[in-house]
């Protein structure tokens, strides 16, 4: 009967510290226990890679070439890993592959097709022959550029005239949109 009365009614009064029951699963802040188990959060904070063979590495697992790997390495090391406004680069992969996105988005803007490539070597060969008799003188696409005036021996050039030359080549290279 006391073995009954003992688990309904203690003897044993809990310890009281400032007037507050001490329970082993409550603190005395009445904040919340929050459980350390499994709480080792890693992070990843990668300011820049390290070495030149990390950066080798990580390109060619994307299928990029080790030129490009260089470019990018030499590239941020030169400053100090850090972005354009100054703070350091918490994540290089991520700027690396940035920097692949972008090369790739040149490469196509920047690529002649094959029908500009012929229209560019005939277009040398054209006008090398026309360069012999008058250098001074270039012939694109039926109109005539004088470049500057030719004596026999040498050419006076004038910058304005070679600036119409070359506007009007753009414009047949690479498009209407063309300027200097």
């Amino acid at each position: 009967m006391e073995q009954i009365a003992e688990r309904h009614h203690p003897i044993r009064e809990p310890v009281v510290y400032q007037h507050q029951a001490v329970d082993p699963h409550r603190p005395n802040s009445g904040q919340a226990l929050v459980s350390t188990i499994n709480n080792n959060k890693q992070e990843t904070n990668i300011k820049q890679p390290k070495g030149c063979q990390a950066v080798f590495v990580f390109f060619e697992e994307k299928d990029f070439d080790a030129d490009e790997a260089k470019k990018f390495f030499e590239h941020h090391k030169t400053r100090n890993w850090q972005t354009s406004d100054g703070k350091k680069i918490r994540d290089w992969r991520a700027v690396a592959i940035n920097w692949m996105d972008r090369t790739e988005i040149f490469n196509k803007e920047n690529k002649p097709n094959k029908k500009q490539v012929s229209l560019i070597k005939d277009n040398l060969r054209t006008t090398k022959t026309k360069i012999m008799d008058n250098p001074s003188k270039i012939i694109e696409g039926g109109v005539e550029y004088s470049l500057g005036k030719f004596d026999g021996k040498s050419v006076l050039y004038d910058f304005p005239k070679i600036l119409i030359y070359l506007n009007a080549k753009g414009k047949l290279l690479f498009g209407g949109k063309f300027k200097i």
